[in-house]
Formats: structure tokens, sequence, C-alpha cells
């Protein structure tokens, strides 16, 4: 376990975290300065790197299904109970980053972007599985500059 202070104090003028356990401070700079994280050693650079890598493969994971959703006017083959199912979880891991005292920024940023890139699912499903075919279906015609109703 790492353990590390924000000196406040030196005598330069400028704050930096520091690593207790090493008697020396954080390594990376700007890991420190956006994230409030200290590195202390290249295990924790090698971690924060592979944890940084996971957060970019799961933050487009799903942009090529909201693509194709777009491009084809349909989400077919995604369970709107699924992707609500998906959505709750994501919903809860953000409010339990929000009430946790000691969440890191990259936790918060996490599910931040998971909540947010599933809602856009959820939305595109409800969209064109259910408003844009019903659209579509002739009740409405689309397209025209004004809206007629068929009876």
């Amino acid at each position: 376990m790492k353990f590390w202070v924000w000196n406040s104090s030196s005598s330069t003028g400028n704050s930096l975290s520091y690593c207790v356990e090493q008697n020396k401070p954080c390594i990376g700079w700007w890991v420190d300065k956006y994230f409030k994280d200290c590195l202390c050693n290249v295990n924790d650079e090698v971690s924060f790197g592979f944890g940084i890598i996971s957060l970019v493969c799961w933050g487009v994971a799903e942009i090529p299904q909201i693509i194709t959703n777009f491009r084809t006017k349909s989400s077919h083959g995604v369970s709107l109970i699924f992707l609500l199912t998906w959505i709750a979880g994501d919903v809860f891991n953000l409010v339990g980053c929000l009430l946790e005292p000691a969440t890191l920024p990259t936790q918060y940023y996490t599910a931040i972007l998971y909540t947010a890139s599933t809602v856009i699912l959820v939305l595109q499903s409800l969209y064109y599985d259910h408003i844009y075919a019903w659209l579509k279906s002739g009740k409405i015609e689309v397209g025209s500059p004004e809206v007629k109703l068929y009876s």
C-alpha cells in the first residue's frame, strides 16, 4: 500500500505530493496534477498506464455499436433489457463514486464515461426501435414539410 501526503509548504513555493514510504516525491507530475494520484515507483507507473489503456479501450468499445445503430437506423440485436440492466449498474457505480469521498478522479471519470455511452445506446434503442419505427410505419410521413396524419 502506498502512502502519500500533499506538501504545500515547500521552499520553492511549488506544492508537490510526496511518497512517505519511499521518502521521495511522486513520479509523474501530470498524474498528480490531473488525477490527484501519486505514483511512487515503476510498478505504480505501469499499473496506472495499464489502467488508462483499459479506460480508453472500454471508452471506445461501444462506439462501433453506436455508429452501426446510427447508420442502419436500428438497434436490432441489442436487447433493451440488457441495456437497461447495464445502465442500472453504471448509475449505481456513478452514485457510489459520488458518495465515497476517497474516490480517485480516474474512477469518477470512468463511471461518467460508462454511464454516458450506455445512455446513448439506450436512447438509440428507444428511438430507432420504437419512435423511428412508428414514424416509418405510415402513421406520420417522414420528411414531409408538414405532418400528415393517416386515418
